[in-house]
């Protein structure tokens, strides 16, 4: 059980999960408050990128273009923060605001990987991977 704000009744209330609608795309799913935001998919996913982006900007050529290593390892970042802090808000809109900002920040990693791959710092199977 958790505590969060409830916007129809204007008042603190315990639900044992939430659930997040999303009216544009009519994307409905569950999670437990219960079981924090290491739960959630796509946290799982970007924790995984996170470790991906990692490894390929410590290569030879990569390591050397600071800027760009140090633009994807925080984009890439983002991604995995955005979700846990949108998770840790008190309403659905807060979360999915931040679910939003998330999903922005892999638009980001994915162009600058674009680059990586066009001055060939990374490899076609590296770019595949990420």
């Amino acid at each position: 059980m958790d505590t969060r704000f409830d916007e129809r009744r204007g008042k603190i209330g315990t639900w044992p999960s939430l659930e997040i609608r999303n009216q544009k795309s009519e994307i409905r799913f569950q999670i437990s408050v219960d079981k924090g935001f290491e739960q959630i998919i796509s946290w799982q996913k970007a924790k995984e990128l996170n470790k991906v982006i990692y490894q390929l900007t410590t290569k030879n050529k990569f390591s050397k273009d600071f800027a760009l290593r140090d633009q994807i390892r925080r984009a890439s970042i983002s991604v995995s923060s955005n979700i846990a802090e949108g998770y840790g808000r008190k309403t659905n809109k807060e979360f999915i605001y931040f679910l939003n900002t998330a999903l922005a920040s892999c638009y980001e990693v994915k162009s600058q990987l674009y680059l990586s791959f066009d001055v060939d710092y990374i490899d076609k199977l590296e770019f595949e991977k990420a």
